[in-house]
């Protein structure tokens, strides 16, 4: 192997500060990357409601928030992990490239249709988001 010297990294843990050896030669050839973000929000559903929360979503909120362009790669997911007597969590996960245009987009069009959800579903769906950042 090689020594290539070592590089300081700025901002990195306070464990490892530097690189060394072929390490630096691996980082130094790393790709950039764009960072991409998930927005997901994790939503409780009342058993009854379960059926109809998903028709809605498939039908009605995930065509809206694709239709405005923002938001893209939207999936649904059942939550096994966490299990409710009455009833299911959901995750709900859009990928967006920053979070200034989701604040926007949020602005724009998620309060609308929280608004809607709520008039809908009351207090039978009850729901919180998280911002993501995909690290790979």
């Amino acid at each position: 192997e090689r020594d290539t010297g070592s590089v300081e990294v700025s901002g990195s843990s306070p464990l490892c500060s530097t690189i060394q050896g072929p390490l630096v030669e691996r980082a130094l050839s790393f790709p950039d990357y764009r960072y991409m973000l998930i927005f997901n929000t994790t939503y409780h559903v009342e058993e009854d409601q379960e059926k109809y929360f998903l028709i809605w979503m498939q039908e009605y909120y995930l065509p809206e928030v694709e239709k405005d362009g923002r938001l893209h790669a939207p999936r649904v997911a059942r939550i096994l992990s966490h299990r409710e007597e009455g009833g299911a969590c959901y995750s709900v996960q859009f990928e967006v490239e920053s979070s200034a245009l989701l604040h926007r987009w949020h602005q724009e069009q998620g309060v609308k249709l929280a608004e809607e959800m709520g008039r809908i579903f009351r207090d039978k769906v009850v729901g919180f988001p998280t911002l993501m950042e995909v690290v790979e």
